[in-house]
């Protein structure tokens, strides 16, 4: 399985006592594609991975499964349950600038709430770049929403 290979070659490069206590719990629950997701036992365990070797592991997935290799985290919420949360870098969603024509082509307002002799008016929409879908953690909560939002 390509998670073994991955241990392999985490083995070779970190030190011993790290490799014990951070990648010899973690266990693969699926590779998908070129995704491949991680159990882990809490929250601030996998902080601390991806604080700690995230340049580790992204090297070692790309050098296994290939340049599209995509990590995410199953975190044991419970016994019973989990959630999934991607790992830290993601595509950002770009903020592109919203024009808004304030004439119609014949001369009268395409808008009924634009003034005459007003300019074209360019908005920034501002939108935070960490609310997108890569970044999103799907939980019980929020299952039929995150569908709904990607059909």
């Amino acid at each position: 399985m390509a998670w073994e290979k991955c241990l392999g070659i985490i083995k070779n490069i970190v030190e011993p006592a790290q490799f014990t206590t951070w990648f010899e719990p973690l266990v693969a629950v699926r590779l998908w594609g070129h995704t491949l997701t991680l159990e882990v036992p809490s929250e601030f365990y996998r902080d601390q991975l991806e604080t700690q070797f995230f340049k580790v592991l992204q090297k070692t997935l790309v050098r296994v499964i290939g340049n599209d290799a995509r990590l995410m985290y199953r975190i044991k919420v419970t016994n019973t349950r989990t959630m999934d949360i991607p790992s830290t870098p993601c595509a950002q969603p770009e903020n592109k600038m919203v024009s808004i024509p304030t004439h119609s082509a014949g001369g009268a307002s395409a808008n009924p709430y634009v003034f005459p002799g007003v300019q074209r008016v360019n908005i920034n929409p501002n939108l935070n770049r960490e609310y997108c879908f890569q970044n999103l953690i799907e939980g019980e909560c929020n299952h039929m929403a995150v569908t709904a939002g990607k059909a």
